[in-house]
Parts: C-alpha cells; structure tokens; sequence
C-alpha cells in the first residue's frame, strides 16, 4: 500500500479490516484439501474497479481514495497460501506460503486458523 499520508496505525487497521471482512465472505468456502478450490470467489481484485471488500475496509478506517493507495493487481488467498499478480506482472508471486507447521491433529491446519494467518 502506497503510504505517503498514513499513519502505520491507519495501515494495520486497514489490514485488519480486510482480514476480517475476507474472513467473514471466505466462509463456508474455504477447503484446506482442494485449495484451489472457489480460488476466483477468494481473490481480490485492484484493477479496473476496486475489490468492494477494499471499499468496504478503507471506509470503515476512514481512508480515502483506496484505488489509488494499491498497486493494480489481482491477490488470490487460499488456504496454504497468497498470491499476488501485479498488473506488468508475467507471473503470480507467491506472498505467503505455509507448510504444515501448525496442523492440527489430523495433519490439516483448521479452516479458522489458515484464514487467520
């Protein structure tokens, strides 16, 4: 995020209001054993238009012009792992990847805590 203006605890809170909202839309599609699975409805979009879940965040923390603030990408959030394709990107790259440190004790880290992390 383009931060000139910001305060780093209008950042984190902006953060934190995209999680929760991402957490709130991802539920009840979330598959930690077909990740990819329903990827498109997980993805995040700052191209064209801005994602509503980035409108919705920056309006709740108070932070204008949003669209502006974001590189011009598309981010897919699966459980295992965040990938990010900018726009003069060839590839995704990958953001966050998690092993399986933090499973629980059928060898799965759980729905909550994937989506949490």
């Amino acid at each position: 995020m383009r931060q000139h203006d910001l305060a780093a605890s209008e950042v984190q809170a902006f953060e934190t209001a995209v999680r929760n909202a991402l957490m709130s839309k991802c539920h009840g599609h979330w598959y930690p054993s077909d990740p990819l699975r329903g990827s498109g409805y997980r993805s995040l979009v700052n191209d064209i238009s801005t994602d509503p879940i980035f409108l919705a965040a920056a309006a709740e923390v108070r932070i204008r012009d949003i669209g502006s603030r974001l590189p011009r990408a598309v981010m897919w959030v699966n459980p295992l792992s965040v990938k990010v394709q900018l726009e003069n990107g060839r590839y995704p790259e990958t953001l966050y990847s998690m092993c399986n440190s933090g499973s629980n004790s059928e060898g799965q880290a759980s729905d909550e805590d994937e989506l949490s992390q």
